[in-house]
């Protein structure tokens, strides 16, 4: 995972990761010396209200971590942003890399216009890291390239499913990997796949 992050040029990650397991989400790796780039998608910008709390901040640069927040929400997030501008000599780090966005029909947003974003600021390659709900946009609206999938020997029972919002009634709606491969790590194995739709 942490060599993942080296080769893409940001990683995304939703508010529910965050404010659930508080991540550093650097590269720990003593061959790799490259300060990774970070965007959270935070529709209601809570992690923004209480980012110079969290591990994130203390990890990476200000410029280096980005947001994808509602446009619902730009009045109380202007604001936000100015109160941390006028406090940021004492303890408060202020945050300029907001992207305000509108959402679909799932209360979601369009991926593709977070996409879009991240190529304007020179990221050309996307590492979607999680949490489930984040995969379950990206599967639900086929925003993606290719699926990492890491299997390990455990079961865990009940907890948060990445697919449990895809609706597949049929078979033949299936998203299907191609050019598949497998990779063994100690006892877990690593399946990767390009999108089915890519051919």
């Amino acid at each position: 995972a942490h060599y993942l992050r080296s080769i893409y040029d940001v990683t995304i990650v939703g508010a529910g990761t965050i404010l659930k397991d508080n991540p550093r989400l650097n590269i720990r790796l003593d061959e790799f010396s490259k300060e990774n780039k970070i965007l959270i998608i935070d529709p209601k910008g809570t992690v923004l209200k209480i980012i110079d709390q969290l591990n994130i901040s203390k990890v990476h640069k200000k410029e280096n971590i980005y947001f994808a927040i509602s446009e619902s929400m730009s009045n109380e997030v202007s604001m936000l942003t100015h109160s941390m501008k006028s406090h940021s000599g004492q303890g408060r780090v202020d945050f300029d890399n907001i992207i305000f966005l509108k959402t679909n029909e799932y209360h979601s947003f369009h991926l593709n216009d977070i996409h879009q974003y991240c190529f304007d600021k020179k990221m050309k390659s996307i590492l979607a890291e999680g949490g489930a709900a984040t995969l379950n946009q990206y599967f639900k609206q086929q925003a993606f390239d290719r699926v990492y999938s890491f299997v390990a020997p455990i079961f865990l029972g009940n907890g948060f499913s990445y697919s449990d919002k895809l609706n597949i009634s049929a078979m033949s709606e299936k998203l299907a990997l191609s050019n598949v491969e497998k990779m063994e790590l100690g006892d877990d194995i690593l399946i990767t796949g390009r999108s089915g739709y890519l051919n």
